[in-house]
């Protein structure tokens, strides 16, 4: 009987470590949100669990079909998991602003640049089955907005969140064109009439609003820094005054100058 009984208890005590070891898999973590710079430079992965004790993540791996790349955990996590997050990041995330430390950093592998793709892909999280998989056809690539997964499906603004809790949000969104008065992203007529409606201001600091040539008055001047940048837009090759630049189109020529007949004609008394 005493033999049974320690057989029983061995069995019992098994069972009880299996279950333990079970229940804190990695199994409950889900992708929570996705972001991706415009050129795919700076990319970060966001985990969520309500789990608590998801901690074997050793081992596990994020793929993605499009681009074929793997990305692998390394170490455990300590602690409860319950209502955390895991943020995994291209390398030097940390030190952008608004940017938080990832929770895997170097000397472990960062998130390699471009892992995913934002114009359609296949992420899955793996440990010895698939987790969790998501399938999106785009992730926003302005540099400000993310595709969030949690609690609803939907674009917002970046919020990285991470194992500690902190949390932060980047804005990498390309600067606007010389030229571009209204922040628009394109060189174009609404510029033109920000210029004559502020002309003669003084620009405060140098630079802002319609002070192309930065010289803190509206003037004429910064009519022809715009002209000579007139359908640049954002990405697109700049020039400065002073240099050799292409004279507009027939059809930019005359929208200019009839913006500037309508400009110069008297007003009538009503």
């Amino acid at each position: 009987m005493l033999r049974l009984r320690w057989g029983h208890c061995a069995v019992l005590i098994s069972v009880a470590l299996t279950c333990s070891r079970g229940e804190a898999f990695f199994h409950l973590w889900r992708f929570s949100e996705f972001f991706s710079s415009p050129d795919g430079s700076v990319q970060f992965i966001e985990l969520h669990t309500t789990g608590l004790s998801e901690i074997f993540s050793d081992g596990a791996t994020i793929t993605s079909t499009s681009t074929g790349k793997v990305y692998t955990f390394h170490g455990n996590l300590t602690g409860s998991t319950s209502n955390k997050s895991l943020l995994i990041a291209t390398s030097g995330f940390g030190s952008l602003p608004g940017g938080i430390a990832p929770d895997f950093p170097p000397p472990l592998a960062p998130l390699p640049p471009n892992f995913f793709n934002p114009n359609g892909d296949t992420l899955t999280l793996f440990e010895s089955f698939a987790i969790d998989t998501k399938t999106f056809t785009s992730v926003p690539t302005d540099g400000v907005m993310s595709l969030n997964y949690s609690p609803t499906a939907g674009v917002t603004i970046n919020s990285p969140t991470n194992y500690s809790g902190a949390t932060g949000s980047v804005n990498l969104a390309p600067p606007p064109p010389p030229g571009d008065y209204n922040l628009n992203g394109v060189v174009d007529a609404a510029d033109y009439v920000v210029w004559r409606n502020t002309l003669t201001q003084t620009a405060s600091p140098l630079g802002s609003g319609a002070d192309g040539n930065a010289n803190g008055t509206i003037d004429s001047g910064d009519f022809d820094f715009w002209r000579a940048r007139f359908g640049n837009s954002v990405g697109a090759g700049t020039a400065t005054v002073g240099s050799a630049v292409p004279e507009p189109g027939c059809f930019s020529f005359l929208l200019v100058s009839a913006l500037v007949g309508l400009s110069r004609c008297p007003r009538r008394n009503s």
